[in-house]
């Protein structure tokens, strides 16, 4: 039984004479920041070209040099802009619903402050900026759940190598990312 590398070898050998390298028909070339440069200067080497750069991409990897400022730099603009929109947000929706009746409200219902502020503001029979606020929430809710859900299979694997998880969760198959307990393999 082939694994999934030798079926998809098979499938773009163009020509395999002995003593020869392959040649491989590649319908898209991902380079990958690691390996790529080593790739290039032979090529360059050898005064060849890339056969068909249009179909070439390039990927970073988690090991691309930056320096020490951008990292925090980066998340220190991040957090003032979003605390910037949090604050003009609380303000704006603070003003359209009185406090009292907030309470009020909050005492008797199980809604969204924010929905609850715009159906306040909203005139009488106008439901869709209440409507669009609730969809959006639950987007955003189901989102952050299912990103959070990707890194979850290799967590396991960490934590089973580390005997904190039973060993079952640090079986990996030869040709697949770890899985996680629902069995489905995590990116």
């Amino acid at each position: 039984m082939k694994t999934i590398v030798e079926k998809i070898w098979d499938s773009h050998v163009v020509s395999q004479q002995p003593g020869a390298p392959t040649l491989l028909y590649i319908d898209l070339h991902m380079t990958h920041e690691v390996t790529s440069p080593q790739a290039f200067t032979d090529l360059r080497e050898r005064g060849l070209k890339v056969r068909r750069p249009d179909l070439t991409i390039a990927t970073m990897d988690h090991s691309t040099p930056t320096t020490s400022r951008d990292l925090p730099i980066g998340i220190i603009a991040s957090l003032i802009i979003c605390t910037i929109l949090y604050v003009i947000v609380g303000a704006v929706f603070a003003g359209l619903i009185p406090y009292p009746e907030l309470i009020q409200r909050l005492a008797n219902e199980q809604a969204e402050p924010l929905t609850m502020a715009l159906q306040n503001a909203a005139p009488p029979g106008v439901t869709w900026p209440a409507t669009v606020v609730a969809f959006g929430s639950v987007i955003a809710h189901t989102a952050v759940l299912l990103v959070f859900q990707m890194g979850q299979p290799r967590i396991f694997f960490s934590m089973a190598r580390d005997g904190l998880l039973p060993p079952v969760f640090a079986k990996v198959h030869p040709c697949s990312p770890p899985r996680g307990p629902d069995g489905y393999p995590g990116r």
